[in-house]
């Protein structure tokens, strides 16, 4: 059957390459391969919908690829926003209407595959092939150390993402709209994710129990044993849960909602698509093999590494210590905790965009427990996975997270270059930030560092602060300064004028300021 289906997908291609094709004028500037695998995602849809989640139409999901500062296509957009053309000659969907325009783009960095409102349109958001590559690259090359770097190209993990990678992206991300639409306002909120006890060998220790519980139920085939390992799971999660503050259970319970729920998506669709014909199209992008055992190989491999995610015992991010593990482990938790519920109560997704309706809770109801059946349970789940041991790990973890990021702290604080230091105590502090969660570290109470993304943001006397490449920024929230390191001279810091500084790594507009520079130190007071 599968050389019927590259020889299919030949014959496609070959067509696509007549003379009449071939003059065919395209203004398609971002990989076209996007539209196939959209195409794809609506046909799964269409095909076991219901299956994966009963109401969602992704065909009614306006969507939007791009590539920064190249190209903008809109999909399924209910109106033609300004600046934007009907696109003409080859269209990748055929009589569907898109939108697109040149050069510029609502989003100017790559790789953000996200949901966001244009026009007041929830808009499902999908970067180009290769800028999330370049996004890739940017990463490993100039952020991770050369031997890990060197190991990475060697073993050609900076190809593109791979096309099952991408499509349960599409998906993952249009359940996003979906939710957005069903429940606007259930989701977290990301600053308190600075405050969840990272390092804390205590939590970190009964989270990699909850792991191990996670992965041998959905991994067993066993219907008594899957019932075994809910219960221990619960017991467990329940003790260590009952030991946090409310708002770290809280930012728990709503990620593992919003994208533990969109993770979900994922392992269903690698479930529900495994019987289903892929487009033949879909066989000349390197890396795939048709869906069936594939999809099946795929979903165990994925299920096997819950562990190490939730456990948070391998760096995914080059940030180990700061918030990004705890968003990996709760996209990963919160798949789970659905899964699980799949075999203890089918009809757990009723009321689930409900305010206040989470899924551990479901499943605790699901599955009850007294107080003695969870104090044996959980001391059964200690010993079967060697909880001392796992205690020792995470308290080495805690002293090598310390130690790094102590060292962050000082690699600021204590440079040779100019060190700026932005004071807005006068102004109220700031009222809005945009930042990635996985570049997030709180090094000591009230002070935080954000990179991984340029930072950007906005003070409560509406001027605006934004930096043109990645630069660590501590921000002192007791003090209310932001420190940040710069190559710029301090006299060319001192030398700037009006209302506003632009320097080569940063940007400051809308305020009076004054400066003050004392050796390789800048103080730049920001005035009401």
């Amino acid at each position: 059957m599968p050389k019927m289906r590259t020889l299919i997908a030949a014959v496609i291609v070959l067509s696509l390459l007549s003379p009449a094709f071939s003059q065919t004028e395209s203004k398609v500037k971002i990989d076209p391969a996007l539209f196939v695998y959209l195409k794809e995602c609506r046909a799964i849809m269409r095909a076991v919908g219901n299956d994966i989640w009963k109401g969602w139409d992704l065909a009614k999901t306006p969507i939007l690829f791009y590539r920064p500062h190249v190209q903008d296509i809109l999909i399924a957009y209910p109106h033609q926003p300004a600046g934007f053309q009907v696109l003409t000659g080859f269209n990748p969907l055929g009589g569907e209407t898109i939108y697109y325009r040149d050069g510029t783009t609502f989003i100017e960095y790559d790789g953000q595959n996200t949901v966001t409102d244009i026009d007041g349109v929830k808009t499902l958001v999908v970067a180009d092939t290769f800028s999330n590559q370049r996004n890739q690259l940017n990463g490993v090359l100039l952020g991770r150390d050369k031997d890990f770097a060197q190991t990475w190209l060697e073993n050609w993990n900076f190809l593109p993402n791979d096309p099952y990678a991408q499509m349960a992206m599409i998906l993952h991300e249009g359940f996003h709209a979906f939710q957005a639409a069903q429940a606007p306002d259930k989701g977290p909120n990301e600053t308190a994710a600075i405050d969840y006890p990272l390092l804390d060998p205590t939590n970190n220790s009964s989270w990699a129990l909850e792991a191990a519980l996670m992965r041998d139920a959905l991994l067993s085939e066993s219907r008594d044993t899957r019932a075994a390992k809910i219960r221990e799971l619960v017991a467990v999660r329940t003790e260590r849960r009952a030991a946090l503050k409310k708002e770290a259970v809280d930012y728990e319970d709503l990620t593992e909602y919003l994208e533990g729920l969109a993770k979900y998506i994922e392992f269903r669709f690698l479930k529900e698509a495994q019987a289903l014909e892929p487009d033949p199209r879909l066989f000349f992008i390197n890396g795939f093999y048709g869906f069936g055992p594939k999809l099946k190989e795929t979903s165990d491999k994925t299920i096997k590494q819950i562990k190490d995610i939730i456990a948070a015992s391998i760096d995914m991010t080059g940030n180990k210590f700061g918030v990004g593990p705890l968003r990996f482990r709760l996209y990963s938790s919160g798949a789970a905790l659905a899964l699980l519920l799949d075999d203890v109560a089918a009809d757990w997704k009723a009321d689930i965009f409900k305010g206040g309706v989470y899924l551990f809770d479901k499943l605790k109801k699901a599955v009850p427990l007294s107080a003695a059946e969870q104090a044996s349970l959980v001391s059964q789940a200690k010993n079967e996975y060697g909880y001392e041991t796992l205690f020792k790990e995470k308290r080495r973890f805690e002293e090598e997270g310390r130690k790094v990021l102590d060292d962050k702290l000082r690699n600021i604080l204590e440079t040779r270059d100019t060190l700026v230091v932005l004071d807005f105590s006068d102004l109220g502090g700031i009222i809005g930030m945009a930042f990635t969660p996985f570049g997030v570290s709180k090094v000591a109470e009230n002070l935080t560092i954000y990179d991984m993304v340029p930072l950007a943001g906005r003070f409560a006397n509406r001027a605006e602060f934004r930096f043109a490449k990645v630069i660590p920024v501590l921000v002192d929230k007791a003090a209310k300064q932001m420190k940040f390191v710069v190559k710029t001279k301090p006299s060319n810091i001192e030398a700037q004028k009006g209302n506003e500084i632009k320097i080569e790594e940063f940007s400051l507009t809308g305020s009076r300021y004054e400066v003050k520079s004392t050796g390789n130190k800048v103080l730049v007071k920001l005035l009401k």
